[in-house]
């Protein structure tokens, strides 16, 4: 048997096989053996009629179909074990040549398992940037506890400026017809983290004035009956007041936290953000080597592999879409986008995600690591205590929520990550 190799495109081979002629003359007795077996020929009873006869009365196109099929079958599984290639799909055969007392030509075509080539660990260089803790830092951070613990005293000023606090009665209209009930609300006129910016308008309005206000929620607003949604406001200024915050001495640390003076107040501060910067610093590392091992790994994924991703990730979308009112017209008109503009971002999403994903498999399968039932236990506990509830029920909500998979995966990655934190090499930068 002579069999050669052609790559058609990444892990998608030809295999174009040349069979001996007394390999075609087996493969007839076999299919004019199942034949007997199957038909009735006149005059005999069913597997007794004589092999002629037999081929006589299927006819030679019968034959040489069948005979083809059993041959290419066995061929096909005889190269793949000896060319050790584990394919990824059920191969496209053709029998390109099948005439008795002549060799046989048979070509399969078919895709083939991903292949991962990772770079020598200690090539992969990336530096550690620690984050350094300032003044400022803490100091920030006294502010937001002092704008938490702040008092309002009304104004008589009856126009808003920026830095007022403005009590407003808000009605959102979606399509045109009001979204539940009128509500109160307090705002900060100058407060960046609005969503949406709403404050802005706010500005200059004076009480008892009324304004529409048109606004876009964001897709990931935490509402999801108005993610993503046009909305008016019509906002009616109520009262206006200032900020009242409170002197940031002994007094104000107690009311504030645990500790009995200022100090010790700013120095617990200033442990919880160095422990901050270094988780901060320690998640920026172990991008900069995931990034570097991509960017080293020579990675092949079959085409059937990817279009199932795609395929994954668009249900997941329209689920979402369902759960919030939409349908995909609707979906690609809010965002400016063709359907092919869309599946060319879910293409480019999925290519990322498998090359990410089968780099991490190769690393688990190379260096033995797994998720064992102890770790999948240990984190359960973590979550329950952090969560405050029983270790079986956290478990229980887990599986029912069919988040179990999430956690084992977190697991998993935190055990790569922590493994090649150990092999690449790591250049500490001074602090910052």
């Amino acid at each position: 048997m002579d069999v050669s190799l052609e790559k058609l495109a990444p892990c998608y081979i030809s295999l174009n096989i040349k069979v001996e002629k007394e390999k075609a003359e087996e493969a007839i007795s076999k299919a004019l053996e199942y034949f007997r077996k199957r038909v009735q020929v006149p005059g005999f009873r069913r597997g007794k009629a004589p092999l002629t006869l037999v081929r006589r009365y299927i006819g030679e196109t019968y034959l040489k179909e069948e005979a083809g099929r059993i041959l290419a079958e066995e061929v096909y599984k005889q190269v793949i074990e000896e060319k050790d290639i584990h394919p990824y799909t059920n191969p496209e055969i053709e029998i390109e040549k099948f005439d008795e007392g002549e060799d046989v030509l048979i070509n399969a075509k078919v895709y083939t398992q991903p292949t991962v080539n990772l770079p020598p660990y200690d090539t992969i260089e990336v530096e550690y940037k620690p984050i350094k803790v300032e003044e400022k830092d803490i100091e920030n951070k006294l502010d937001v506890l002092r704008h938490r613990f702040a008092e309002t005293q009304p104004l008589k000023r009856k126009q808003v400026k920026r830095g007022d606090v403005v009590d407003v009665a808000i009605q959102v209209y979606v399509d045109g017809q009001p979204y539940r009930e009128e509500k109160k609300d307090r705002i900060i006129v100058g407060d960046e983290n609005l969503i949406p910016p709403i404050d802005v308008h706010l500005e200059g309005m004076k009480v008892g004035e009324e304004k529409e206000i048109e606004v876009q929620y964001p897709p990931d607003f935490n509402n999801p009956e108005l993610a993503g949604k046009s909305a008016v406001l019509r906002v009616r200024v109520e009262g206006i007041s200032k900020l009242v915050l409170p002197k940031l001495d002994d007094e104000f640390a107690r009311k504030a936290s645990e500790f009995n003076t200022l100090d010790e107040l700013r120095e617990n501060i200033r442990k919880e953000l160095e422990e901050e910067a270094r988780k901060l610093a320690e998640e920026q590392l172990e991008r900069e080597i995931f990034t570097r091992l991509v960017e080293l790994s020579q990675v092949e994924f079959p085409e059937p592999m990817l279009q199932e991703e795609v395929s994954e990730r668009f249900a997941r979308l329209m689920e979402s879409l369902e759960r919030r009112g939409y349908d995909l017209d609707t979906y690609l008109s809010e965002n400016n986008m063709t359907l092919e503009r869309l599946q060319m971002e879910l293409e480019r999403d999925a290519r990322d995600i498998l090359v990410r994903r089968l780099i991490l498999q190769e690393i688990g399968r190379r260096e033995g690591i797994s998720v064992s039932e102890e770790d999948i236990n240990k984190r359960v506990e973590e979550l329950a205590e952090a969560n405050q509830v029983p270790q079986e029920s956290m478990r229980r909500l887990l599986e029912e929520t069919g988040r179990m998979d999430e956690v084992v995966g977190g697991i998993y990655l935190r055990k790569i990550l922590e493994f090649l934190k150990k092999s690449v090499k790591i250049k500490k930068e001074e602090e910052k």
